[in-house]
């Protein structure tokens, strides 16, 4: 008589998962989690690792479930990171950027509708305000869109903590109004305080 196949649990594919090389061991992680959230959920993922191959495989992941999406950096410029993605065969041709550093590092800026520029990390309005205006761009009744904030451990060097919890709220609440997504990234060493209150108004905190 065959044996009953062993059911798999957590700690199985977790230990599996350990086992695995970073970028692997990031997409499984990332499909585990979001593919149990509702397309307009709104995330506060705070990363224990490495920045940029979260950031990569996560962009992977929601291109692949996603017609669009826009990048918030105020932590690489976009002409730097443009050929991180290209190397990693992620069409960023379905992204719109908006870009908080390359201005104030007198950096070069990319020519074209996909790319927006603020001058410093601290000219929050102006990034609303550009986000905006690629959603009047976007037709929402037919595309679904999410948006990436790469840094909120960034933008708490440039503003006061306060600015910060104001800023985020109104974003969410602007997401939750387009019914789109929306992944706030932090450091795992940012102050415990503003995770506690940014996961207030968000779906789910993914730790990874």
């Amino acid at each position: 008589m065959t044996k009953p196949a062993k059911k798999e649990t957590d700690g199985d594919t977790n230990n599996l998962i350990e086992m695995l090389g970073d970028a692997r061991k990031f997409t499984i992680k990332l499909k585990k989690e979001f593919d149990a959230l509702p397309m307009e959920a709104q995330v506060l993922m705070v990363e224990m690792e490495d920045h940029l191959t979260i950031n990569i495989e996560l962009l992977r992941y929601l291109l692949s479930r996603f017609n669009r999406g826009i990048y918030i950096t105020v932590n690489q410029p976009i002409h730097s990171f443009i050929p991180k993605l290209e190397g990693e065969k992620i069409d960023h041709k379905r992204l719109y950027f908006i870009d908080g550093i390359t201005k104030k590092s007198a950096g070069k800026e990319l020519e074209g509708d996909a790319y927006y520029y603020i001058e410093t990390p601290r000219d929050l309005v102006d990034l609303i305000f550009d986000l905006e205006k690629i959603v009047k761009k976007i037709d929402l009744e037919k595309e679904k869109v999410f948006v990436v904030l790469d840094s909120i451990t960034t933008l708490l060097i440039y503003n006061d903590q306060r600015v910060i919890e104001k800023f985020a709220h109104n974003m969410v609440g602007r997401m939750r109004s387009w019914k789109m997504a929306s992944i706030m990234l932090t450091s795992a060493q940012t102050g415990g305080e503003i995770a506690t209150f940014l996961e207030q108004f968000c779906d789910k905190k993914i730790t990874i």
